[in-house]
């Protein structure tokens, strides 16, 4: 269970240095709890400035059998780009500051020494 603890807090971290990279602000800013890090189901992230970006993350260990992109496959992709219309259609089909959604993906692979690879795709899907 500490593994597991450890490797969450490790990939929240990444994220939110990949966001802060991306948005510009320090990495504090963005929290498990908004929606710009993944409190909606499904959408690991969201960043919102006249583009949606969803960025599903997909997070692998040392021992694993694929990368993290490897195991975004047909299915999980359809359900990220459903959850993403339901998304658009409630809330941001009618606000003129939102013009268009991306869905991007980012991968974080583990090494054994616990350092962290980060892979990032816009528009992967």
């Amino acid at each position: 269970m500490t593994n597991e603890l450890t490797t969450r807090e490790s990939t929240q971290h990444v994220l939110a240095e990949v966001l802060a990279d991306i948005l510009g602000g320090g990495a504090d800013r963005y929290r498990p709890d908004t929606e710009l890090f993944g409190s909606l189901p499904e959408l690991d992230s969201l960043a919102l400035v006249e583009l949606i970006v969803v960025v599903e993350v997909r997070t692998r260990g040392p021992g694993a059998w694929t990368t993290g992109f490897g195991s975004i496959d047909v299915a999980k992709r359809r359900r990220i780009r459903r959850a993403g219309e339901r998304l658009w259609q409630r809330r941001y089909k009618n606000d003129a500051s939102v013009e268009r959604m991306r869905f991007d993906a980012a991968s974080v692979n583990f090494e054994a020494t616990g350092r962290a690879v980060v892979e990032y795709a816009e528009a992967a899907f």
